[in-house]
């Protein structure tokens, strides 16, 4: 429940100011770090943050190459905190794959406008497509 909040909640930022804040996306990554110590104690603590900082090296990858705004780079490390790597790996994929139809539309757009995209939808609907 927690998950789909958060990405719910990035969705509607995203659409109407074009950003996630910050504080959505630390409170997401807090709240992950709660839960994954409250399911796996103390010794969860070196998996919670390799997790965290695996899915940060991937989407810094994609921030550099353009592919990735910032805030949906640390609303999947919010993701991978609360459900682990894999699962942020399979929603960062199924995002991908489900913003594709809106790449092309922006893409062949003749009125010039700016060339992102709103990834915190498609990011939502992954989540609710894997849980």
């Amino acid at each position: 429940m927690t998950l789909i909040a958060l990405t719910a909640l990035a969705a509607v930022f995203d659409l109407k100011e074009e950003r996630i804040p910050n504080v959505l996306n630390l409170a997401g990554i807090l709240a992950g770090f709660i839960l994954r110590l409250y399911r796996a104690g103390p010794g969860g603590l070196p998996a919670v943050v390799t997790d965290t900082a695996a899915m940060f090296m991937i989407t810094f990858l994609l921030f550099l190459t353009h592919a990735l705004r910032g805030g949906d780079g640390k609303l999947l490390c919010a993701i991978s905190a609360i459900q682990g790597l894999i699962p942020g790996c399979r929603i960062l994929f199924t995002a991908l794959v489900l913003s594709i139809p809106a790449g092309l539309i922006k893409r062949f757009e003749t009125d010039n406008s700016p060339t992102t995209i709103h990834f915190a939808l498609p990011v939502f609907l992954s989540v609710l497509l894997w849980l």
